[in-house]
C-alpha cells in the first residue's frame, strides 16, 4: 500500500499549546524538498519537545520544519525509529530555556476500553494554515495479525476521502481521547491504518534522554496542603509526571506559575486516587502574585475516564498564575498528566 506523503506549497508552520480537554497538538511537518505530512508535537518526560509521526513522513536529510496554523516556524531535528517494524519515529524540536514548547503529551497508557465502546471519532490535520477535521469511523480494532497495535477507520461521509498529506493526523475520539494516528492508506478500499497513541506512548519511552532536567519556564506549588512524599513537587507537564498531595483542613491546592505572562483558557490533568471524597474543584488565575486570583470556575471530574479525568475551561484571560482547588476528605489525592491550555 502506498504512503500517504506528499508535496504542496511551502508553509510557515507553527508551536504551541493545546486545546482543554483534547489538548490537541496536531502539527504539520514539512521537508525542505516541499513533501509534507503530519504529527504530533508533545513534551517527554525530561521536557524535551518532540514531534511523533510515521516514519516515512521524516523530512529528507532528517531536518525540517513543524507546526500549527498560527504562523510561528520550529526546526526538527535528529529523527530516532525507536522499533524499525513500526512506522513510528520522533524529533526534536530545539527549543531555549524558558520556553513553553506545548503543554501536550501522548495521551493514556492504555486505550483498550476507550477503543471497545469506540464508534465514532474524527481525524485532525492540518491544511496550509487551517485545522481540518473529518468525520471517521471504527472499522476494524485488529487487523495486524491479532497484535492489536493499528486500527482502521474509514470516513463516515462516503464523499470524504483520506488524501495524500494527510499522514501523521491525529484521531480523535468525541470526548477529545487520542485514539491513534494515521499511517497508511489503502487506495483500493479506501481504508485507513491508524498506529494506537498507548503504542506510540510506550515507544516513545525508547527516546534516549537529553540534558533538559525539568519543563523550563513552569513552577508548581503547593498553596494549601502537603506533600504525601518527600520532595517540591514535579512539573506535572512533564510526561509521566505523578504528584501525591495530602488536604488540609479538607482542601488541597496547587498554584503553577509561568514564567511570562499568557492568555489562559483551561486545564486538565488526571487523578488517580482519592477521589472519592472530592465534593468540589475550582480554578482561578491572577497576573501577578500581588494580585488577587479571578472568581472561581468550576472544574469537572469524570470519574468513568481512565484515571479521573478533570476539566477546567476558563474565561480567557491574562495571567502568570493558575490556581486549582480541591475540597476534599483527609484521603491523598495522586494527580498526573497536567495539560495547560495557553496563547500569547
Amino acid at each position: 500500500m502506498p504512503r500517504s506523503h506528499d508535496r504542496l506549497i511551502p508553509l510557515l508552520l507553527a508551536v504551541l499549546l493545546a486545546a482543554v480537554p483534547a489538548r490537541a497538538e496536531v502539527v504539520r511537518v514539512e521537508s525542505p524538498d516541499g513533501a509534507f505530512g503530519q504529527g504530533w508535537m508533545y513534551v517527554a518526560r525530561d521536557g524535551t519537545c518532540r514531534v511523533a509521526m510515521p516514519a516515512h513522513v521524516v523530512p529528507a536529510g532528517g531536518r525540517g520544519l513543524a507546526g500549527d496554523g498560527a504562523g510561528r516556524q520550529y526546526e526538527l531535528t535528529a529523527p530516532y525509529r525507536p522499533d524499525p517494524e513500526t512506522d513510528l519515529a520522533l524529533m526534536t524540536v530545539p527549543v531555549p530555556r524558558g520556553t513553553i514548547c506545548t503543554p501536550s503529551r501522548l495521551g493514556a497508557s492504555d486505550l483498550e476500553r476507550r477503543i471497545a465502546t469506540l464508534r465514532d471519532a474524527q481525524l485532525v490535520s492540518l491544511d496550509t494554515a487551517e485545522k481540518r477535521t473529518m468525520a471517521v469511523e471504527l472499522v476494524a480494532a485488529t487487523v495486524d495479525a491479532g497484535a492489536g497495535t493499528v486500527l482502521a477507520f474509514r470516513p463516515r461521509n462516503p464523499a470524504d476521502r483520506f488524501r495524500q498529506g494527510m499522514s501523521g493526523s491525529t484521531i480523535l475520539a468525541q470526548d477529545g481521547t487520542m485514539i491513534a494516528m494515521l499511517t497508511d492508506v489503502d487506495p483500493a478500499s479506501g481504508i485507513g491504518i491508524a498506529l494506537r497513541f498507548d503504542v506510540i506512548r510506550r515507544l516513545a519511552e525508547r527516546a534516549p534522554a537529553t540534558d533538559a532536567a525539568d519543563l523550563p519556564g513552569i513552577a508548581m506549588v503547593i498553596e494549601k496542603g502537603a506533600a504525601a512524599d518527600p520532595g517540591a513537587p514535579p512539573s506535572l507537564l512533564l510526561e509521566g509526571a505523578a504528584w501525591r498531595g495530602t488536604p488540609v483542613d479538607g482542601r488541597l491546592s496547587l498554584v503553577v506559575a509561568l514564567e511570562t505572562e499568557r492568555v489562559v483558557t483551561g486545564l486538565a490533568l488526571t487523578a488517580t486516587c482519592g477521589t472519592d471524597g472530592v465534593r468540589h474543584i475550582a480554578a482561578s488565575v491572577r497576573r501577578a502574585p500581588d494580585n488577587p486570583f479571578s472568581v472561581e470556575t468550576p472544574c469537572s471530574l469524570d470519574p468513568a475516564a481512565a484515571g479521573a479525568a478533570i476539566t477546567c475551561p476558563l474565561p480567557p484571560r491574562r495571567a502568570r498564575q493558575i490556581r486549582l482547588t480541591l475540597w476534599t476528605g483527609d484521603e491523598t489525592l495522586c494527580l498526573a498528566d497536567l495539560g495547560l491550555s495557553l496563547s500569547q
